[in-house]
């Protein structure tokens, strides 16, 4: 597993299997390393994500927010208090040790025990935290992280009905061609391709890979009756050529080509469309401060994972600051909605509570 984890993935495709359509969906899962297919260490993601997938994937009725709400909820039923709308500042530290948070209305909240950190690591240390507070070394090395210039763009897609895969042979009756979360994945020459426009800052003319969302046919209460949505995302280039910016024409031109390439398996969808939107790399920046809108928080690497997830110093969810913690997807076990930061912060936290 170690070797493969190090390799290209180009190398590993080509090691272990013949089918065009499994190198394709494979190439797709290295592709989630924001690296192309001939970097070494590219492979590493064709050893993690299946895995991490192995009890499949499921979503909450309701959608995602769902979630949220019931975390908010069990927090408030245990005595806790949320502050919406309310936008953090700086972390307070006075002889060496968090004390609390300032938000950026100037309101102070102090913490008795802990504070905790859940949004990027990079974004703690370079914006919440005073400089002087830090040691340089250590602050240099924060910013040598590695989140480089591919981000997402998530584009959503109100339909009049559901997709009918009918180039597979779907006749729209099988639920299986639309469940929680689907892949595209057309060939290795589309993610090649596509990897090119992406490191020429470039937006890409063809999709080498994709998720696919189909929430409502899961879940009938996210559209009317009789209506359906679909979510298309893919990696994009952050900072444009040419002084190009994600305005709407851009946003524009990423989400005709992402249904474009849908609609060849699923033909009908095209005329299904009643409307869409879509968020880029620079609105995912602007609303969660992201680094370049990276849901990953930092790269998701093998020279960033495990232990050495975002850095060997900080991967214990410890940080230089004594009653300062890590958490979120900027640590071990990295992204997707699991839960385990939290959890694995939780019993660092209690620990040193004890």
């Amino acid at each position: 597993m170690a070797r493969v984890a190090l390799m290209p993935a180009r190398q590993y495709l080509e090691e272990c299997f013949t089918s065009p359509e499994m190198r394709s969906l494979m190439a797709f899962f290295a592709m989630q390393t924001k690296t192309s297919l001939d970097q070494p260490g590219s492979a590493f993601g064709m050893v993690e994500l299946p895995w991490s997938h192995a009890g499949g994937v499921t979503r909450a009725r309701g959608g995602m927010s769902a979630v949220c709400d019931a975390i908010v909820r069990a927090l408030e039923e245990s005595g806790g208090t949320v502050l919406r709308d309310s936008h953090v500042g700086e972390v307070i530290i006075r002889g060496g040790c968090a004390v609390g948070v300032r938000t950026a209305d100037g309101q102070e909240i102090g913490a008795r025990r802990a504070v905790i950190s859940a949004v990027s690591p990079v974004r703690t240390f370079t914006r919440l935290i005073d400089p002087d507070q830090l040691d340089p070394a250590f602050l240099r090395r924060v910013r040598s992280i590695q989140i480089d210039n591919t981000g997402v763009i998530k584009c959503f897609y109100a339909l009049d009905e559901a997709p009918v895969f009918s180039e597979s042979g779907d006749d729209g009756s099988n639920r299986g061609f639309r469940t929680a979360a689907g892949m595209l994945c057309p060939s290795v020459d589309h993610a090649d391709t596509m990897w090119r426009y992406i490191r020429d800052r470039r937006l890409p003319t063809k999709i080498g890979w994709s998720w696919c969302t189909h929430t409502s046919t899961l879940d009938p209460s996210l559209a009317p009756a009789g209506k359906h949505t679909l979510g298309l995302h893919v990696w994009v280039p952050v900072e444009l050529a040419d002084g190009g910016t994600w305005d709407a024409r851009a946003k524009e031109t990423m989400a005709m080509r992402l249904l474009d390439e849908y609609t060849r398996c699923a033909p009908n969808v095209k005329d299904a469309l009643i409307a869409w939107t879509a968020r880029s790399p620079t609105d995912y920046e602007e609303l969660m401060d992201n680094p370049n809108g990276n849901m990953n928080h930092v790269d998701y690497t093998p020279h960033q994972a495990f232990g050495f997830r975002p850095l060997p110093e900080l991967s214990d969810y410890r940080t230089p600051i004594e009653g300062l913690y890590l958490s979120g997807a900027g640590m071990h076990p990295g992204p997707a909605v699991t839960g385990l930061p939290g959890h694995n912060t939780a019993q660092v936290v209690l620990s040193d509570l004890e």
